[in-house]
């Protein structure tokens, strides 16, 4: 995983903020349709945004049905609380998408103004 800082500025009241976001690139095993997609990404969109407190969205291309690409963000006031959420998530998504698809891609940045 890569990391890196940003500067940003601290928000109105003063308060740090940090921002962690990872993209995963996924590739999907097999001979699929874009329903069967679909319902792959969906199912690991819900069960990752249940599992862990990380904001979870399908950004990637919704017409191939091969590939997706998922984003996840947290934000807290400890880049290595943040981090570590995202890194159990990204472990329990290489878990769950055992046989249907793998990470070909893994993209970590965090925005801490530290």
């Amino acid at each position: 995983m890569l990391f890196y800082r940003f500067t940003c500025s601290l928000n109105r009241i003063g308060v740090l903020v940090i921002v962690s976001l990872c993209v995963l690139s996924i590739r999907l095993v097999g001979p699929q349709t874009l329903k069967t997609k679909r319902g792959v990404m969906r199912s690991l969109r819900n069960r990752v945004h249940n599992q862990f407190n990380v904001s979870v969205s399908e950004v990637g291309p919704v017409n191939d049905r091969r590939t997706g690409v998922i984003a996840l963000a947290n934000t807290g006031d400890s880049a290595t609380y943040s981090i570590g959420e995202l890194q159990q998530a990204t472990r329990f998504i290489e878990r769950e998408i055992i046989g249907k698809a793998e990470i070909v891609d893994i993209h970590t940045d965090v925005f801490d103004p530290i």
